[in-house]
């Protein structure tokens, strides 16, 4: 290898390092926090997650209003709860490590929250439904969805918040 060639590499190593080391440390502070949310179709529908991130909660919700929080989000808190089960405090698993999640029917090894007792309701035509799986501190994944001649169909977050203003 001639001189210059050696020289030029040795110019470009040290740049080529930091980019690469730039890159790496930027990509590993950015933790995956996004759970997939699957809906089947079917009423009542089965949920299948997805995604490396944690969840500990998995609630289907009632829309019952359209405000945004300072972010631009879909504000959840006044949304009706109509069914929440749980892995339990301080407990958790990978979302891709969850059991599908059929409405109403309660997975073993997790609890229900929401009712206290009994069923939740029945899903019915007209309101848009949320499906959500979270961690302890509220990062996860979100569905919306509808029920459509007797099937269970997922609709974009602009289309739930249209349609739930009707």
């Amino acid at each position: 290898m001639s001189m210059l060639k050696r020289r030029i590499l040795k110019i470009l190593k040290l740049p080529l390092l930091f980019f690469f080391l730039l890159v790496a440390n930027g990509s590993s502070c950015k933790p995956e926090t996004s759970i997939d949310i699957a809906i089947d179709g079917n009423v009542p529908p089965t949920f299948s997650l997805s995604g490396r991130w944690w969840a500990r909660d998995f609630y289907v919700l009632e829309l019952v209003h359209q405000q945004k929080d300072h972010e631009g989000y879909h504000d959840f808190g006044k949304d009706k709860v109509i069914w929440k089960i749980s892995m339990g405090y301080n407990r958790g698993d990978r979302a891709s490590k969850w059991p599908k999640i059929t409405y109403g029917v309660l997975p073993q090894g997790l609890s229900q929250e929401v009712p206290n007792q009994g069923s939740p309701s029945k899903l019915t035509e007209g309101p848009v439904y949320i499906a959500q799986a979270v961690d302890n501190t509220g990062n996860g994944g979100v569905c919306y969805f509808v029920i459509q001649q007797g099937k269970a169909t997922a609709i974009s977050a602009s289309n739930a918040l249209k349609v739930g203003s009707q």
